[in-house]
């Protein structure tokens, strides 16, 4: 035997009416593209059919006004410097270091390799000797600092540069 339950359920809540429609509601405007806002004498022409709004909307009179496109982002500003690898062939001056008297004595020689850091106006502002014949590192640490290198642009603006240069330290 089948039973049915009927319920008395009697709805409360009201739904809301739906909003109104604005009859002057303005559609979107293009870049470029003037537009009136406000009462003045300016006479504006009526959007293109088809512009999403209404027939008639946005025409009016006011004072115009040209949406301007929102200025490009800002590049990001750099702290870091870029890597530049063998900074050699960008050197405007490298003076050769002096040879050291205790590695002559030692007959010390070989390359030595100098990490650097070059500022925007093309100076050597860090340098650390990281490879050679340990009697060799100060001369050509010291010799990097008075390297002069030629700007580095980047999206043309001098930035940074990091990278390494090298001496040779031959006996004769």
């Amino acid at each position: 035997m089948r039973t049915e339950l009927i319920a008395d359920v009697t709805d409360t809540t009201k739904v809301p009416e739906k909003p109104a429609v604005i009859a002057n509601k303005v559609p979107p405007v293009p870049r470029g593209q003037q537009v009136a806002i406000g009462s003045s004498n300016v006479d504006v022409p009526p959007p293109a059919v088809g512009s999403g709004g209404p027939p008639g909307a946005g025409v009016g009179t006011g004072p115009v006004v040209e949406a301007a496109p929102p200025p490009p982002p800002a590049p990001p500003k750099r702290t870091a410097p870029i890597s530049g690898g063998v900074l050699n062939g960008k050197a405007i001056s490298k003076p050769a270091p002096p040879y050291p008297a205790i590695a002559k004595a030692a007959r010390a020689s070989g390359t030595v390799t100098v990490q650097i850091v070059v500022d925007e106006s093309g100076k050597v502002v860090s340098a650390k000797a990281v490879s050679g014949h340990p009697l060799l590192l100060q001369a050509a640490q010291q010799a990097a600092y008075q390297a002069r290198f030629s700007p580095t642009l980047l999206s043309n603006q001098a930035v940074k540069v990091s990278g390494v240069i090298t001496y040779n330290f031959v006996l004769q």
